[in-house]
């Protein structure tokens, strides 16, 4: 038996060895993923050499002798450091993923299936002016030169995926835009979050829980644009006098005598990151900012002429219409000239480890109908009825590509602000400035008019009463060149005020993110690059002090220590990394939240368990009987309510942090979490690929972040501003810059993560000319087959 045992023991310890072999030879082969940085390598179509020269972050410096060979050159980068992004991308917008991952999200690509997002670029493609085409072109054979002449293993993500990658082709590069334009317009899905709650709610009620918003307006009046651009066209220049978060000076307010204009764009957290940063030189420019992988064009950035920086105008461009069916015949729909057939066509997804899915996909004359095969939305309409969406990236004939190009190449704010003249969506707040001095802010977009105005809730497809009858003209579209002021500040906020002729819709940011701004950027004059990244770091949250001061401290009695209450009294609403006050007050909100709308909304509380401030306040102030708690017989009112929720937040830190409240940072419950995708989402893989870093600030501070309130992600910032830029117009060369998380996606790789410590801290890189000897250089040359 002892024999018998060392056999055992023996064959076991052979096993572990070649598990770990086998283990150490995967790694070493997946190490062979890591693409070439250095020496030479052969790029065909390239009408000249390509200097690729690389910094300590990984940041590539291109320089080439023509637009083109940039352009191929940025396809072959973004290629070897984000090919599973672009692959995912790619596959999310044609509704291809469930071929990688199976029948995980199927219901996602179910959706891009129904919007018909391939077949919209495919199309719109072949309309691209010459240019543009060649530009798309150019960048689509980088990637695929890539592909062709890759060695050794493609990145982790890719075990996946067993098998060649597709060739890249110039329609993908528009699926981005169409993703982006559906991740950033927000009102369908409002739209359909109230049709959710009017099935328990009032009228009132469902008023009351998205209340107008109202307060700080970025563009107090507005100039003629048509005598704006009169006036550029033939000065060259107007006098001077005349967000997610930006601002721009203009130069008699600035510390050099030129503009200054800051940008830091918020999306969700992931890696790798949405923007890949780039320094391009050609003879013509020199352009330096943010790109995005499957893209290629700098995205947010500055020519050497021009600096470019957007926030989300969250314009009312989509409507949810309620068809009704022929009920003589179901394959037809109800208008008000009569019946109309339904447009149908039939899509087949392919399924990883199932069997393929058919999907039949109909529409009418408003857009595709969503609530086929989808419960969550087909409990919102009654017998016959379907919900179809009309949205303006869904049109065809979509431009939007060209007038990015445009951009990217405009020699002064006047061009730049006619290139955007071509914008379908998303619509976005543009602010420029130049080096003449100029300043201006535009947002572009095909914006509804309709019949019947904007509405909260979806409309009647039939009746055609809330039908679209055109767009706003670009003329009457928002801008303004050189405000008087010398400053516009934009935070997502109301763009313009009562007097404004058109409907832009309701779904703007509440005003206190942008006053807290506004009150920080008022403490430095004249104003300093220094300065604007110091507001961008700043912690203190305006909506958060609002909150604070409804609470009546005489009648909060002992809900809490009372060093601690006395300590939040005290509290001046800074969203400090190293203190516990703003640790303290999330828990507090977030149990305020459930207290006060959690018994009537039950199954549909997880629509507002969110802290949102803009919610709460007109509860407290004008709404009070939300404090009441309906499961009980006495009436409660808002100061039981807080009451309640400072003992219940106290218990829950203090379960998790321990009693000593002294100890507890707001730094390790608010981490900065970037979600890997997709091996984010799959458990033990998730440790090792998520990027977590400490961080502070808050969803109303400048320094932006929302605040989770979810169990699994408990005050996390899973949201934020995944670039930070200050462009200097004095000497755009000195401008600062800085991406989330890291340039390449290869965990691997030393710059998978490496900006994300720099990034937390509120440090910044440059993108001027390399100072020393570079990290990397790669020369690629003209040849190969």
């Amino acid at each position: 038996m002892r024999r018998f045992g060392r056999w055992i023991a023996r064959i076991s310890a052979g096993l572990l060895v070649l598990i770990v072999i086998a283990a150490i030879g995967g790694v070493l082969w997946l190490r062979t993923s890591l693409p070439q940085i250095e020496g030479e390598r052969q790029l065909v179509g390239l009408s000249g050499p390509v200097t690729v020269a690389r910094d300590n972050h990984g940041i590539p410096h291109i320089k080439a002798s023509s637009k083109l060979d940039a352009v191929r050159a940025l396809g072959f980068l973004h290629a070897q450091d984000r090919l599973f992004q672009m692959e995912s991308m790619r596959r999310a917008g044609r509704g291809r993923m469930a071929e990688l991952i199976g029948s995980l999200a199927l219901g996602l690509y179910k959706r891009m299936r129904t919007f018909g997002l391939a077949h919209l670029v495919d199309e719109d493609v072949k309309h691209l002016s010459a240019p543009v085409a060649a530009a798309f072109d150019a960048y689509a054979a980088g990637v695929n030169q890539f592909l062709e002449t890759h060695s050794g293993a493609l990145p982790p993500e890719f075990l996946l995926a067993p098998g060649a990658v597709e060739p890249w082709k110039p329609a993908d590069s528009l699926l981005w835009i169409k993703m982006m334009s559906l991740r950033l317009t927000s009102d369908w899905g409002d739209e359909l979050e109230r049709t959710e709650l009017a099935t328990a709610l009032s009228a009132e009620q469902i008023s009351e829980l998205f209340p107008e918003i109202d307060g700080s307006i970025t563009l107090g009046a507005t100039a003629s644009p048509r005598a704006i651009r009169q006036a550029l066209a033939t000065t060259g220049v107007v006098e001077e006098g005349a967000g997610s978060n930006l601002w721009v000076y203009s130069g008699h307010r600035t510390d050099t005598g030129k503009p200054i204009l800051a940008n830091d764009p918020h999306l969700g957290f992931t890696v790798p990151g949405v923007w890949y940063l780039v320094r391009i030189e050609t003879p013509d420019d020199i352009v330096a900012g943010a790109t995005s992988p499957g893209f290629p064009f700098v995205v947010l950035g500055h020519n050497g002429t021009v600096a470019w920086a957007f926030t989300n105008a969250y314009g009312d461009t989509s409507d949810v219409f309620v068809e009704r069916s022929d009920p003589t015949d179901p394959n037809h729909y109800l208008t008000p000239d009569g019946s109309a057939p339904f447009d149908e066509r039939t899509e087949t997804i392919q399924v990883r480890f199932g069997d393929p899915v058919v999907l039949n996909v109909r529409s009418t004359r408003h857009g595709p109908i969503i609530s086929d095969g989808d419960a969550s939305k087909a409990v919102l309409v009654g017998e016959g009825e379907a919900l179809a969406l009309a949205h303006t990236t869904l049109l065809p004939g979509d431009t939007t590509a060209m007038a990015l190009a445009a951009v990217q190449k405009a020699g002064s704010v006047a061009e730049a602000m006619e290139a955007t003249r071509s914008v379908f969506a998303p619509q976005q707040n543009i602010a420029l400035a130049d080096i003449t001095g100029t300043t201006g802010l535009i947002s572009p977009a095909l914006v509804p008019l309709r019949k019947g105005g904007t509405s909260r809730l979806p409309s009647r497809g039939w009746t055609g009463e809330h039908d679209w009858i055109g767009f706003i003209p670009f003329d009457g579209l928002p801008q303004i060149v050189n405000p008087p002021s010398g400053r516009l500040v934009n935070a997502n906020n109301r763009l313009v005020g009562p007097d404004y002729p058109y409907d832009l819709g309701m779904a703007t940011a509440p005003p206190m993110r942008a006053k807290a701004i506004e009150l920080a950027l008022d403490q430095t004059q004249p104003h300093t690059v220094a300065a604007s990244l110091a507001v961008q770091r700043d912690l203190f949250s305006l909506a958060a002090q609002q909150l604070m001061a409804t609470i009546d401290w005489s009648v909060i009695g002992e809900a809490a220590p009372p060093d601690l209450l006395d300590t939040m009294q005290k509290w001046d609403a800074t969203m400090q990394g190293d203190r516990p006050e703003p640790l303290y007050f999330h828990a507090w909100m977030r149990e305020l939240v459930r207290i006060v709308y959690a018994d009537e909304l039950g199954a549909l509380f997880p629509i507002v368990n969110k802290g949102n401030i803009e919610r709460l306040l007109p509860t407290i102030q004008h709404a009070q009987h939300w404090c009441d708690n309906t499961t009980t017989p006495t009436v409660e009112d808002c100061n039981h309510a807080m009451a309640t929720a400072f003992t219940a937040a106290y218990q829950m830190l203090a379960e998790k942090y321990g009693g000593y409240w002294q100890a507890w940072r707001w730094d390790e419950a608010h981490v900065a979490r970037f979600r890997h995708v997709p091996f984010g989402y799959m458990p033990v893989l998730k440790e090792i690929f998520d990027v977590v870093v400490p961080h502070d600030g808050g969803r109303y501070t400048a320094n932006a972040g929302i605040v989770s309130f979810a169990e699994d992600t408990l005050f996390n910032q899973v949201h934020g501003a995944g670039y930070r830029a200050v462009y200097d117009l004095s000497a755009l060369g000195q401008s600062r810059f800085i991406q989330a998380v890291g340039q390449s996606a290869n965990i691997f790789s030393p710059y998978y993560s490496d900006l994300a410590p720099l990034w937390a801290k509120g440090e910044t890189v440059s993108l001027g000319p390399l100072s020393g000897q570079p990290a990397h250089v790669l020369t690629l040359l003209p040849g190969g087959e």
